[in-house]
């Protein structure tokens, strides 16, 4: 009988969790976001990861084609970097620029509240994320503009933020990274983890804690163990270490002195030490070594501008105008295709030599 009964408790518990898990999914899918988006509801930060191409170009279009009842603005998350399970997909990106050019939008580096009809792509590299910001058409007779709920954007950005250090904070991602990449990986974490600590205590006082307090606190466990073998690796990467780049100096400088703020370490001995072996080391150039990728499209790139050069001061002429178009058009996808691969060549410079992939 107590047999039958566990099996049943077992049986109700998972139904639970599965429905629990596809109502929480179901707020995602293209059709309840389209719903939401034409009545200019909150929640105004969505993230699409999971998306195909398709499903994402489709959602931009069919969302924004029409005007909203009100003014809002919409951030939809599109990953949140190499380290994340999240992770960032050019070509997702490509796909909801496609759609929201469909439904007649233009892309606008520099717009803000007020704007209609324009997008921009965000890369926020302090924080690992990718981005694309929406500022839809509205209705001219709507009254005040709609703000995000403030509750709902921290919760997200918490979400995310303590997501993606828990992505890189295992032993073999922790391991892949070079003296650069820990010494950011720290000072990224230094103020999440004194959130979770704070959290923590807050909660064994019977107080309700902030949301970056609330979230760091659940996972606090991981977040010692990925200071403890991120900050061994940063002492052995800098104890073998015989010169730095400028930019490895500066992050491991501005590690120490953040943790030299906090009043437990003031005045610490080891911090005075580690911070003397950076300085004292000689500054070396950073790493310009181009990767094979790299040089392949340059090589390419190079004659075509040469051409185009020519034919801009009168010495070359093309056979006909659709010539010109073609050999312009192989241009800006060359350039294109260089500028996809600086985040590549960007993220290399945070891993050690033997696991770069560029």
């Amino acid at each position: 009988m107590r047999l039958i009964s566990s099996n049943l408790l077992t049986a109700i518990l998972n139904l639970v969790f599965f429905l629990l898990g596809h109502i929480h999914k179901a707020k995602n899918f293209p059709g309840n976001l389209l719903k939401s988006i034409a009545k200019a509801d909150a929640p105004y930060t969505h993230d699409l990861h999971g998306y195909t191409c398709a499903a994402a170009r489709d959602l931009m279009r069919q969302a924004f084609s029409a005007e909203l009842p009100q003014p809002a603005v919409y951030t939809f998350i599109l990953g949140c970097g190499q380290h994340s399970l999240k992770q960032y997909k050019i070509e997702l990106r490509k796909a909801c620029l496609e759609g929201l050019r469909d439904a007649g939008f233009q892309e606008d580096r520099h717009a803000s509240d007020g704007a209609q009809g324009r997008f921009k792509a965000i890369d926020d590299r302090d924080h690992g994320m990718h981005m694309v910001r929406v500022f839809p058409k509205f209705d001219s007779s709507a009254s005040l503009p709609v703000e995000p709920l403030e509750e709902d954007v921290k919760s997200m950005e918490a979400e995310l933020l303590v997501d993606r250090l828990q992505q890189r904070a295992s032993r073999n991602e922790l391991e892949k990274l070079s003296l650069l990449g820990l010494g950011e990986f720290l000072v990224e974490l230094l103020p999440v983890l004194l959130a979770g600590r704070r959290g923590r205590k807050q909660l064994d006082l019977g107080e309700e804690p902030e949301v970056l307090e609330s979230r760091a606190s659940d996972v606090l466990e991981d977040l010692q163990e990925a200071w403890k073998l991120a900050w061994s690796g940063l002492q052995g990467e800098l104890a073998a270490a015989q010169s730095l780049t400028a930019e490895t100096k500066a992050a491991c400088c501005f590690l120490f002195s953040e943790m030299e703020a906090q009043p437990s370490k003031a005045g610490s001995t080891k911090l005075q030490e580690l911070r003397s072996k950076a300085e004292g080391l000689p500054t070396c150039q950073t790493d310009t070594k181009k990767s094979p990728q790299e040089k392949k499209l340059e090589q390419a790139l190079k004659p075509i501008e040469e051409k185009l050069d020519r034919w801009s001061r009168g010495r070359h002429q093309f056979r006909s105008p659709e010539e010109l178009k073609t050999t312009q058009l192989q241009k800006e996808k060359l350039q294109q295709s260089l500028a996809e691969l600086k985040p590549e060549l960007y993220q290399a410079a945070r891993l050690r030599l033997g696991v770069r992939a560029v």
